[in-house]
């Protein structure tokens, strides 16, 4: 049964790809943009594990493997029937519209102080952070750096970047790339193109690649057509999985890289066997949150630490503060349900997160995230202004539900999102902003008499 689990998965996948392109006929809608990254995570990946013999010294009965590829399944096709609900309508914009073509240059001013000043602040703590932490040097010699103060505000402040740039291409749009524009742009992207290079991460990687490549279409007023988007994304997955393959050669090296290492030994940290781990032991133990962490992500993290000092453990939700890689489950009852202890830091990405939240609902949940996709093209579409920048920042975070959780990706989005609306009502006059925001109008057309 693995294998047709894995061939329903995949068929699903690709046909509501091509179902989803027929109705969008947009190759950034969400399904062309998500597709490689699912059918990479939770097709061709199981399936060189669950084939392989390595597997059964984490999951020794069949049943489990099987139940673990039946939920990914349900799931993944949730979220893709959710991803492809809209459809293009007549009307819907061809180009990236975020200010109108007629904006003043004192509004693209605004624009561009406004990227300038929140580009300084991504600037100074990111800087701060790594050197808190010991230095770039002594950062990128480790595998995978951590910053030593990344809690608080100053750890979420680099963040500050993505909508940044957005809001410099917004100022530049339609404008030629001059030698100054491009030292302004390098200047607020070097916070997370340093973080790409000294962390060797995976995530920042693709972030701060697909923000610029988003700045540039921004800046021509363009889409990219689907070969552009196909073909950036699989080159991308590629040289993803090199820096994963070379992170220890380069930490240790710190210069040029060894041969390509192929690591064929099947670890607790391997991201189907987290996901795996996490869907058996909460279904074993019954252990499901009901929406109550979800509830702690969003409205209890943000509210300051002076605050409320006590927050997590009032919340009855310590273990997110102390150990938040055990999901609230005791290591004993972990090896109860599956016979090992969980890597600390690893994730199994949104279906198994799902899972632990709502059980079974967690497929309605995986849905309506990719109906809240679906929804958020579609205002981009016919709307433009804020929700280009709405559109774009949810998938420049889009790896983030595949590698590693539901909340890893809304908790960022919540970032980015929020100040880019305050942003747009800010800088920009209510007339325009009306204008903006609302659906383009019909004009009329005469009816033809005989």
């Amino acid at each position: 049964m693995n294998e047709v689990y894995l061939l329903l998965t995949a068929l699903m996948i690709v046909g509501s790809l091509v179902i989803s392109y027929r109705r969008t006929g947009d190759p950034m809608s969400p399904l062309v943009i998500f597709a490689p990254m699912l059918l990479y995570v939770y097709v061709y990946r199981p399936y060189v594990i669950v084939t392989g013999t390595e597997v059964k010294q984490f999951f020794t009965r069949p049943e489990d493997i099987e139940y673990i590829l039946l939920v990914s399944m349900v799931s993944v096709a949730a979220f893709c029937f959710g991803a492809s609900h809209f459809r293009k309508s007549a009307g819907d914009d061809e180009v990236f519209r975020i200010l109108e073509q007629d904006a003043s240059p004192a509004v693209r001013k605004r624009f561009l102080n406004l990227s300038l000043v929140l580009g300084t602040l991504g600037f100074a703590s990111f800087w701060w952070l790594v050197y808190q932490s010991g230095g770039p040097i002594r950062m990128w010699k480790q595998a995978k750096p951590h910053f030593a103060y990344a809690s608080g505000y100053i750890g979420e402040m680099p963040m500050l970047t993505y909508p940044a740039l957005l809001l410099m291409a917004a100022a530049w749009q339609r404008r030629r790339l001059t030698m100054g524009r491009f030292l302004i742009a390098s200047y607020i992207a070097c916070p997370q193109v340093a973080w790409a290079v000294i962390g060797k991460r995976r995530g920042t990687i693709f972030l701060i690649a697909a923000t610029l490549a988003a700045c540039w279409f921004l800046m021509k007023n363009k889409k990219p057509n689907w070969k552009v988007i196909i073909g950036g994304v699989g080159m991308l997955g590629l040289f993803l999985l090199f820096v994963l393959a070379q992170r220890n050669a380069l930490a240790q090296t710190g210069v040029g890289v060894d041969a390509p290492e192929v690591v064929d030994i099947l670890t607790e940290g391997d991201e189907f066997v987290a996901a795996g781990a996490t869907i058996l032991t909460s279904e074993k133990h019954n252990h499901h949150f009901w929406g109550m962490r979800v509830f702690a992500t969003f409205i209890v993290r943000p509210i300051p630490a002076f605050f409320w000092k006590n927050k997590w453990k009032d919340m009855g939700l310590g273990w997110m503060e102390t150990q938040p890689g055990l999901s609230g489950l005791t290591t004993s009852q972990w090896v109860d349900a599956i016979g090992f202890d969980p890597a600390r830091g690893t994730a199994g990405g949104f279906v198994a997160d799902a899972f632990l939240e709502w059980s079974w609902g967690g497929a309605i949940a995986c849905y309506f995230l990719g109906f809240a996709f679906s929804w958020l093209w579609k205002q981009w579409v016919s709307r433009g202004g804020v929700w280009t920048a709405l559109y774009i920042e949810s998938l420049i975070l889009s790896i983030f539900l595949p590698s590693q959780s539901l909340g890893a990706w809304a908790y960022r989005f919540m970032l980015l999102a929020a100040p880019t609306v305050f942003v747009f009502r800010l800088l920009l006059p209510k007339a325009i902003r009306r204008q903006t925001f609302s659906p383009p109008t019909q004009l009329a057309v005469p009816l033809r008499t005989s």
